[in-house]
Formats: structure tokens, sequence, C-alpha cells
């Protein structure tokens, strides 16, 4: 149950990491297994590989600190943890050539909803200067 003890919800969340780690793990690997499959047998898409993770519990702790702790707290919000972290499992898909990465998100658009997506190509770029 939600609260604004830090601790509680820390404790809380380690546990439901624990206790769900198999399916995260599953649900990686099955995605992962989905996407390198949508992917091979759209044309003219060329892919090195596709990788997935489940986030650290710790950084899952760690990022739920950083980026949303303190509005929550200050505007006395009761929270749980596991409702903060959008990214628990991740995906990678890496493409032999740079043209490929719009006709694999729109084969991704295709078949998923697309909630939010990192552009990492710019963010390089970005500080490449």
């Amino acid at each position: 149950m939600a609260s604004l003890d830090f601790e509680k919800e820390k404790n809380q969340f380690r546990e439901f990491y624990s206790n769900n780690i198999k399916l995260l793990e599953g649900a990686t690997d099955s995605f992962r297994t989905l996407i390198d499959a949508l992917l091979t047998h759209s044309e003219n898409i060329y892919i090195s590989k596709v990788e997935g993770r489940v986030k650290d519990k710790e950084e899952c702790v760690k990022k739920f600190n950083i980026k949303y702790r303190k509005k929550l707290e200050e505007s006395k919000t009761e929270y749980e943890i596991k409702n903060h972290i959008t990214d628990l499992i991740g995906l990678r898909v890496v493409c032999l050539y740079e043209d490929d990465i719009e006709k694999i998100k729109n084969v991704l658009a295709q078949h998923f909803s697309v909630i939010d997506e990192t552009d990492k190509i710019s963010q390089v770029e970005s500080t490449e200067d």
C-alpha cells in the first residue's frame, strides 16, 4: 500500500522485485524473441542482435529517489516505487545500417503501443561536439 515512508516503500519494492524477478526475466526473453522474429521476417531490415535486460533492483530505487521522490513527498502524494519505474524491462535493437532505424521503428509501432522512446543517436551526437 502506498505511503510517504521511503524506507518502507524501498523495502516493499525490493520484495516485489525479488518475488517477480523470474517473471521479469521471462518477459524480457519473450519480448526479445518476439522483436527478433518480427524484424528478421521484415523485408530489407538487417539487424545484428536484439538485447534485453531487467533493470537492477538497486538502480530502480536510486532512479526513483533521484527522479520522483522529492516532488512526491513535497506534494504529500503517497507512492509505491514500482509504479514509477517505467523501464524495468529494457530492450535494444542493434542494426547494421542507420537507414534501418526508421524501418525498425515503424515495424515496432505496427505491433506495439509506444509509450516512450529514447533517441540514443541524438544524445551521442550532441556530446561529440
